[in-house]
């Protein structure tokens, strides 16, 4: 624990005016949701979050609302992308949203699938332009890309391609950082990372579905029209939903940090026996036949 404290110290000092000014807005701003979430609770946090999807699903400029949102919170550091996609559940996924009878789950999946591939690309574009202009002479650039951790992901991707690509996707990385981090692995294409973003978007329907749940939960006039037993239902279907989310990603990770092991112990025994090769050339000596005598021949009398 010291030593990170004292490499943040470090790296705090030797940061430049302009990161240092980036860090405290990063942080008041995660501080500032935190500190009002606190403040409102869960309850009134829900309750204003079901509003949000009222007036969203009224607005004739709501679904263009909530795609720029997620165009917006694809691009690191911002945070939001979650909350945009249950949005989408909550204002379009439920049949109980204004207009009542008009909206259905698929039309709010394929919102946020459309969204999810759309702000995924355009952070993938952005993110890979910095880094291949003036991001490549940024310290904590060179710094993870010199990681033993990241050559042996770098490694792993070109080994096995595509898969491993669709892999990595899978694990449960913030959405933003994910986006960066493939930006910034050039092993990886955009035809390779739209593909692993697009077999992404059907995991998008349990967060959909859970927001369309909580709309009817959370939402007085739909709530009044469900009896306990629908109540009950509903609640389940998110905690399930969520737990189901969760073991998804824990298995990905769990195979993703094995096959990252597996290569980094191959990167380790090739090194070691290329070095073994190298120290029998070097023992290797030069035939009988070849060899110069030690003392000069006497000639005969």
């Amino acid at each position: 624990m010291g030593n990170v404290l004292r490499w943040l110290l470090y790296r705090w000092r030797t940061a430049s005016r302009a990161a240092r000014f980036g860090v405290v807005v990063l942080a008041l701003l995660y501080g500032g949701l935190t500190l009002a979430f606190v403040i409102l609770g869960p309850q009134r946090t829900a309750q204003m979050l079901a509003s949000a999807g009222t007036y969203i699903s009224s607005s004739p400029h709501g679904k263009l609302g909530l795609l720029l949102g997620l165009f917006l919170t694809a691009l690191p550091p911002l945070p939001g992308y979650g909350t945009a996609i249950t949005l989408c559940g909550l204002a379009y996924g439920s049949p109980a949203s204004p207009p009542v009878g008009t909206h259905g789950l698929f039309e709010a999946w394929s919102l946020a699938a459309a969204g999810c591939l759309g702000g995924a690309t355009m952070s993938f574009l952005i993110m890979r332009g910095m880094l291949r202009g003036p991001g490549r002479h940024w310290l904590w650039v060179k710094g993870i890309r010199d990681d033993r951790r990241w050559v042996a992901m770098e490694a792993a991707v070109r080994g096995r391609g595509t898969g491993m690509v669709v892999l990595i996707r899978f694990c449960p990385f913030p959405f933003c950082y994910s986006n960066l981090f493939f930006a910034a692995m050039s092993s990886v294409s955009l035809l390779q990372f739209m593909l692993a973003t697009a077999l992404i978007t059907p995991k998008l329907a349990i967060h959909v579905y859970i927001g369309a749940r909580m709309f009817e939960l959370l939402d007085s006039n739909a709530r009044d029209h469900l009896d306990w037993r629908g109540r009950l239902l509903n609640a389940a279907y998110i905690v399930i939903g969520d737990l189901v989310g969760f073991g998804t990603g824990w298995y990905v990770w769990r195979e993703t940090q094995s096959i990252l092991r597996a290569y980094e112990t191959e990167e380790a025994r090739r090194g070691s026996e290329e070095g073994e090769a190298d120290t029998d050339r070097l023992l290797i000596t030069t035939p009988d036949d070849e060899v110069p005598p030690l003392l000069p021949s006497i000639p005969r009398a």
